[in-house]
């Protein structure tokens, strides 16, 4: 940080001056760090290289972020010109990581995308020396556009995709949320260039830029995926190099007969001053994870239009939101073939409150505490299609709460606010079952939410060791539940070893589990009942009881041939 350059301050007098020094410093040395936690700091040295060739790196962002159980707080430093660093952090769990402009941002230990970075456990005055972060350079994938006739294409927004696992465990196409450029939109040559791609396979997703098409059976450019074709399935990899450029990457823009589709947003409640409508239209379908179509509405006379439609299953969720009262919202699906569809009726329901208890089976201080201090939150988490619908209620300190504008949507039930040895051992309303399939709410709720949570979670303890008998840090470490429970993502415990090779699951439910390790498996692959048939035979099965303690060595999993 620059200093101050007093010289130019000589109008002040010397008590200006001296007040002026104090406020200068006290920001300082309010954030100084009291010496003695200082003395108990740990070290975390090393060096920041180009992967591969091992040159240093200087000038790049190395951060350690305390773990999410963790109660350190975030440190960053830039390397110098050997590329090294050094960071003082207090005693913990940390991720540490490193980025640059132009390489792939990567975490200590990370062999790949698909592959976790190390969990990094640090006692008080512990020194960990020679940490080396590689960092990948990223590619660049240039091209142009053209029409069926062969003319460059203006104003075409090309961007990457990838095919990937989603939180429900589908492989499916969605955005590449690269730290670079991720769409380009096309000059009066079609030119079109993306850059800061890390290496990887991509799929090449083309969309016009120009003002909606026409009613009826127009042909009208579609999204188009590379090599040219509308259809997400029949798409194109293209795989991208550390550091390479690939040009003439280039293809036409689809063109297929689109059509229109209109509707009526139907309300019980009369218009409301600065209420706020929104609508969302999405395609359903089984190659593309999240596909919206946009929509226009007419506030005033409650109509809606979409426009360059094509062929297939969509969904439509309106929602009405009303300011300091309640929201409202309702779901259509519809089916669109070659002719307009009109007349469609969203019809919308008032959303409503949810009252309920938790009870706690096992009464320890912590649980007591955090009711008090009210930071324990029972939250509803909507489907993908709605994620701006989810909910939350605070738990007052008798246990009891309200969840308010629950919409007439899937919900899966969540605890917030608890440490990580709770569960929910059960969740009912009006007597039903809801932990197992979520809920969804046609009226008024059927009944209170009960819901009872345990304290003793089961905890596993263990060391991963590689096929040469070493531990194995960086290793993804997945508890798979049983079958009938594999529908619930929140049922599976994910975690990662440290330096060490070992890892810590805490807060298992009792039940039957198989335990996988993996040094390197995409994210949210495990979630997949295909990607597990495959590795079915290879997890360590277990029982785990309640308040369990179990401590094992486990082999890498061999991945799926």
């Amino acid at each position: 940080m620059p200093e101050t350059n007093i010289s130019h301050m000589k109008f002040l007098t010397a008590a200006a001056s001296a007040c002026l020094v104090m406020f200068l410093c006290a920001p300082a040395a309010a954030n100084a760090q009291n010496p003695r936690e200082q003395n108990e700091n740990a070290i975390i040295e090393g060096v920041v290289r180009v992967a591969g060739i091992g040159t240093p790196l200087r000038g790049a962002q190395v951060t350690a972020a305390p773990d999410a159980t963790g109660d350190g707080s975030l440190k960053q430093v830039l390397t110098d010109s050997q590329g090294r660093f050094s960071l003082s952090v207090s005693p913990g769990q940390y991720r540490v990581a490193a980025r640059l402009e132009g390489f792939v941002s990567r975490q200590l230990g990370q062999r790949s995308d698909a592959s976790p970075g190390t969990l990094v456990r640090l006692e008080a005055r512990q020194r960990l020396s020679n940490a080396v972060i590689d960092l990948v350079p990223t590619g660049t994938i240039t091209g142009r556009i053209f029409d069926p006739d062969g003319r460059p294409k203006e104003g075409v927004a090309v961007s990457l995709a990838t095919r990937s696992w989603t939180p429900d465990g589908r492989r499916a196409m969605q955005p590449a949320f690269a730290a670079g450029v991720r769409t380009a939109t096309t000059n009066d040559l079609g030119e079109y260039r993306l850059y800061w791609i890390p290496p990887g396979d991509y799929y090449l997703v083309a969309r016009d830029n120009a003002a909606l098409g026409t009613i009826g059976f127009a042909p009208t450019y579609v999204t188009t995926y590379y090599p040219g074709t509308h259809e997400a399935a029949q798409a194109a990899a293209i795989k991208v190099p550390p550091g390479a450029e690939l040009g003439g990457t280039s293809f036409t823009m689809s063109q297929t007969h689109t059509t229109n589709v209109t509707g009526l947003l139907v309300s019980p409640v009369a218009d409301v001053t600065d209420s706020v409508t929104i609508l969302n239209m999405t395609r359903l379908s089984d190659s593309v994870a999240y596909e919206t179509t946009p929509v226009v509405f007419n506030n005033e006379t409650k109509t809606f239009a979409a426009a360059r439609v094509p062929p297939g299953r969509y969904k439509i969720l309106a929602t009405l939101r009303i300011p300091n009262k309640f929201n409202l919202s309702g779901e259509v699906l519809l089916d669109v073939g070659e002719d307009p569809v009109q007349n469609v009726l969203v019809t919308v329901a008032p959303s409503r409150r949810i009252t309920g208890k938790i009870s706690f089976e096992d009464s320890l201080p912590t649980v007591r505490k955090a009711l008090d201090k009210q930071e324990i939150l029972v939250a509803l988490k909507a489907e993908s299609a709605g994620p701006f619908l989810s909910t939350s209620g605070m738990v007052n300190p008798d246990g009891t709460f309200v969840v308010p504008d629950v919409a007439v949507l899937n919900y899966t039930v969540a605890v917030m606010g608890l440490t990580e040895d709770f569960y929910i051992s059960s969740a009912r309303m009006g007597g039903t079952d809801i932990l197992q399939r979520g809920f969804q709410l046609n009226g008024d709720p059927s009944g209170p939410m009960e819901i009872s949570i345990s304290g003793l979670g089961g905890r596993i303890e263990g060391l991963i060791r590689t096929a040469q008998g070493e531990s194995a840090s960086a290793a993804r470490v997945v508890l798979v539940p049983e079958l009938p429970l594999r529908h619930r993502i929140d049922s599976f415990k994910v975690t990662s070893t440290d330096q060490y090779g070992r890892f810590s699951l805490r807060g298992v439910a009792p039940g039957s589990y198989k335990l996988f390790a993996w040094d390197e498996v995409p994210m949210g692959a495990y979630f997949d009942p295909d990607f597990l048939g495959l590795v079915e035979d290879k997890g360590r099965v277990m029982k785990v009881e309640k308040n369990d303690y179990i401590q094992l060595e486990v082999p890498l999993t061999q991945p799926p041939q």
